[in-house]
């Protein structure tokens, strides 16, 4: 997680990856005061606070600007609460993710597709069909293509390659695989961000 922060500094990248985790680490943040009471600043009843914060920072199209200096030493322990409180749960990370994605990205007029059968794959498929979204739900694993999980057809993942115009959540967290996904996408000329977002 460090390096990957590192690295979104380095690279002035943070909103190109703002649904895989929160992009600002929240003890880092020095912000003008009309800035974040524009944003709305931190809700008490919303967990994770400090990436719900983030995901209004980057609705408003902040700039991120990184310091050079180390300025945050991690204190890792089993005891930490974002390790043990319920608010702080996969799922409800998921549930925040989505809910901004779909009101700060996702575009209607175009095919939406789930890409993943994981775990995280199918907590996303939940949460989209509570919210009745239409998507199609496809893996890169030939083991599930043509099964159906919660009442959805699991397809290929070459099945992208018949829509026009697609948007593509992807929830899968193997690094080659990634790699690989990347590879296929842009050559279809899809753009992270614009088209694609991973999701984990």
């Amino acid at each position: 997680y460090e390096q990957w922060l590192n690295q979104l500094c380095d690279t002035a990248s943070h909103w190109k990856e703002i649904y895989k985790e929160c992009v600002i680490p929240s003890p880092c943040w020095m912000i003008f005061r009309s800035d974040f009471e524009k944003s709305g600043g931190f809700n008490a009843h919303i967990y994770p606070e400090d990436y719900d914060l983030v995901f209004r920072f980057y609705q408003q199209h902040y700039t991120v600007i990184s310091a050079n200096e180390t300025l945050h030493l991690w204190r890792d322990h089993q005891a930490r609460a974002s390790r043990n409180l319920v608010q702080y749960q996969e799922n409800g990370f998921f549930k925040l993710k989505l809910n901004y994605f779909l009101l700060l990205d996702y575009d209607q007029t175009r095919p939406l597709i789930l890409w993943g059968a994981g775990k995280k794959g199918k907590t996303v498929a939940k949460l989209l069909q509570q919210k009745k979204i239409p998507f199609e739900w496809v893996s890169n694993n030939p083991n599930k293509h043509g099964k159906e999980i919660y009442s959805q057809l699991m397809a290929s993942f070459e099945n992208i390659l018949k829509k026009d115009n697609p948007q593509v959540i992807i929830n899968v967290a193997q690094k080659k695989a990634k790699e690989e996904i990347i590879n296929f996408l842009s050559k279809l000329k899809l753009i992270e961000s614009k088209d694609y977002w991973f999701f984990s």
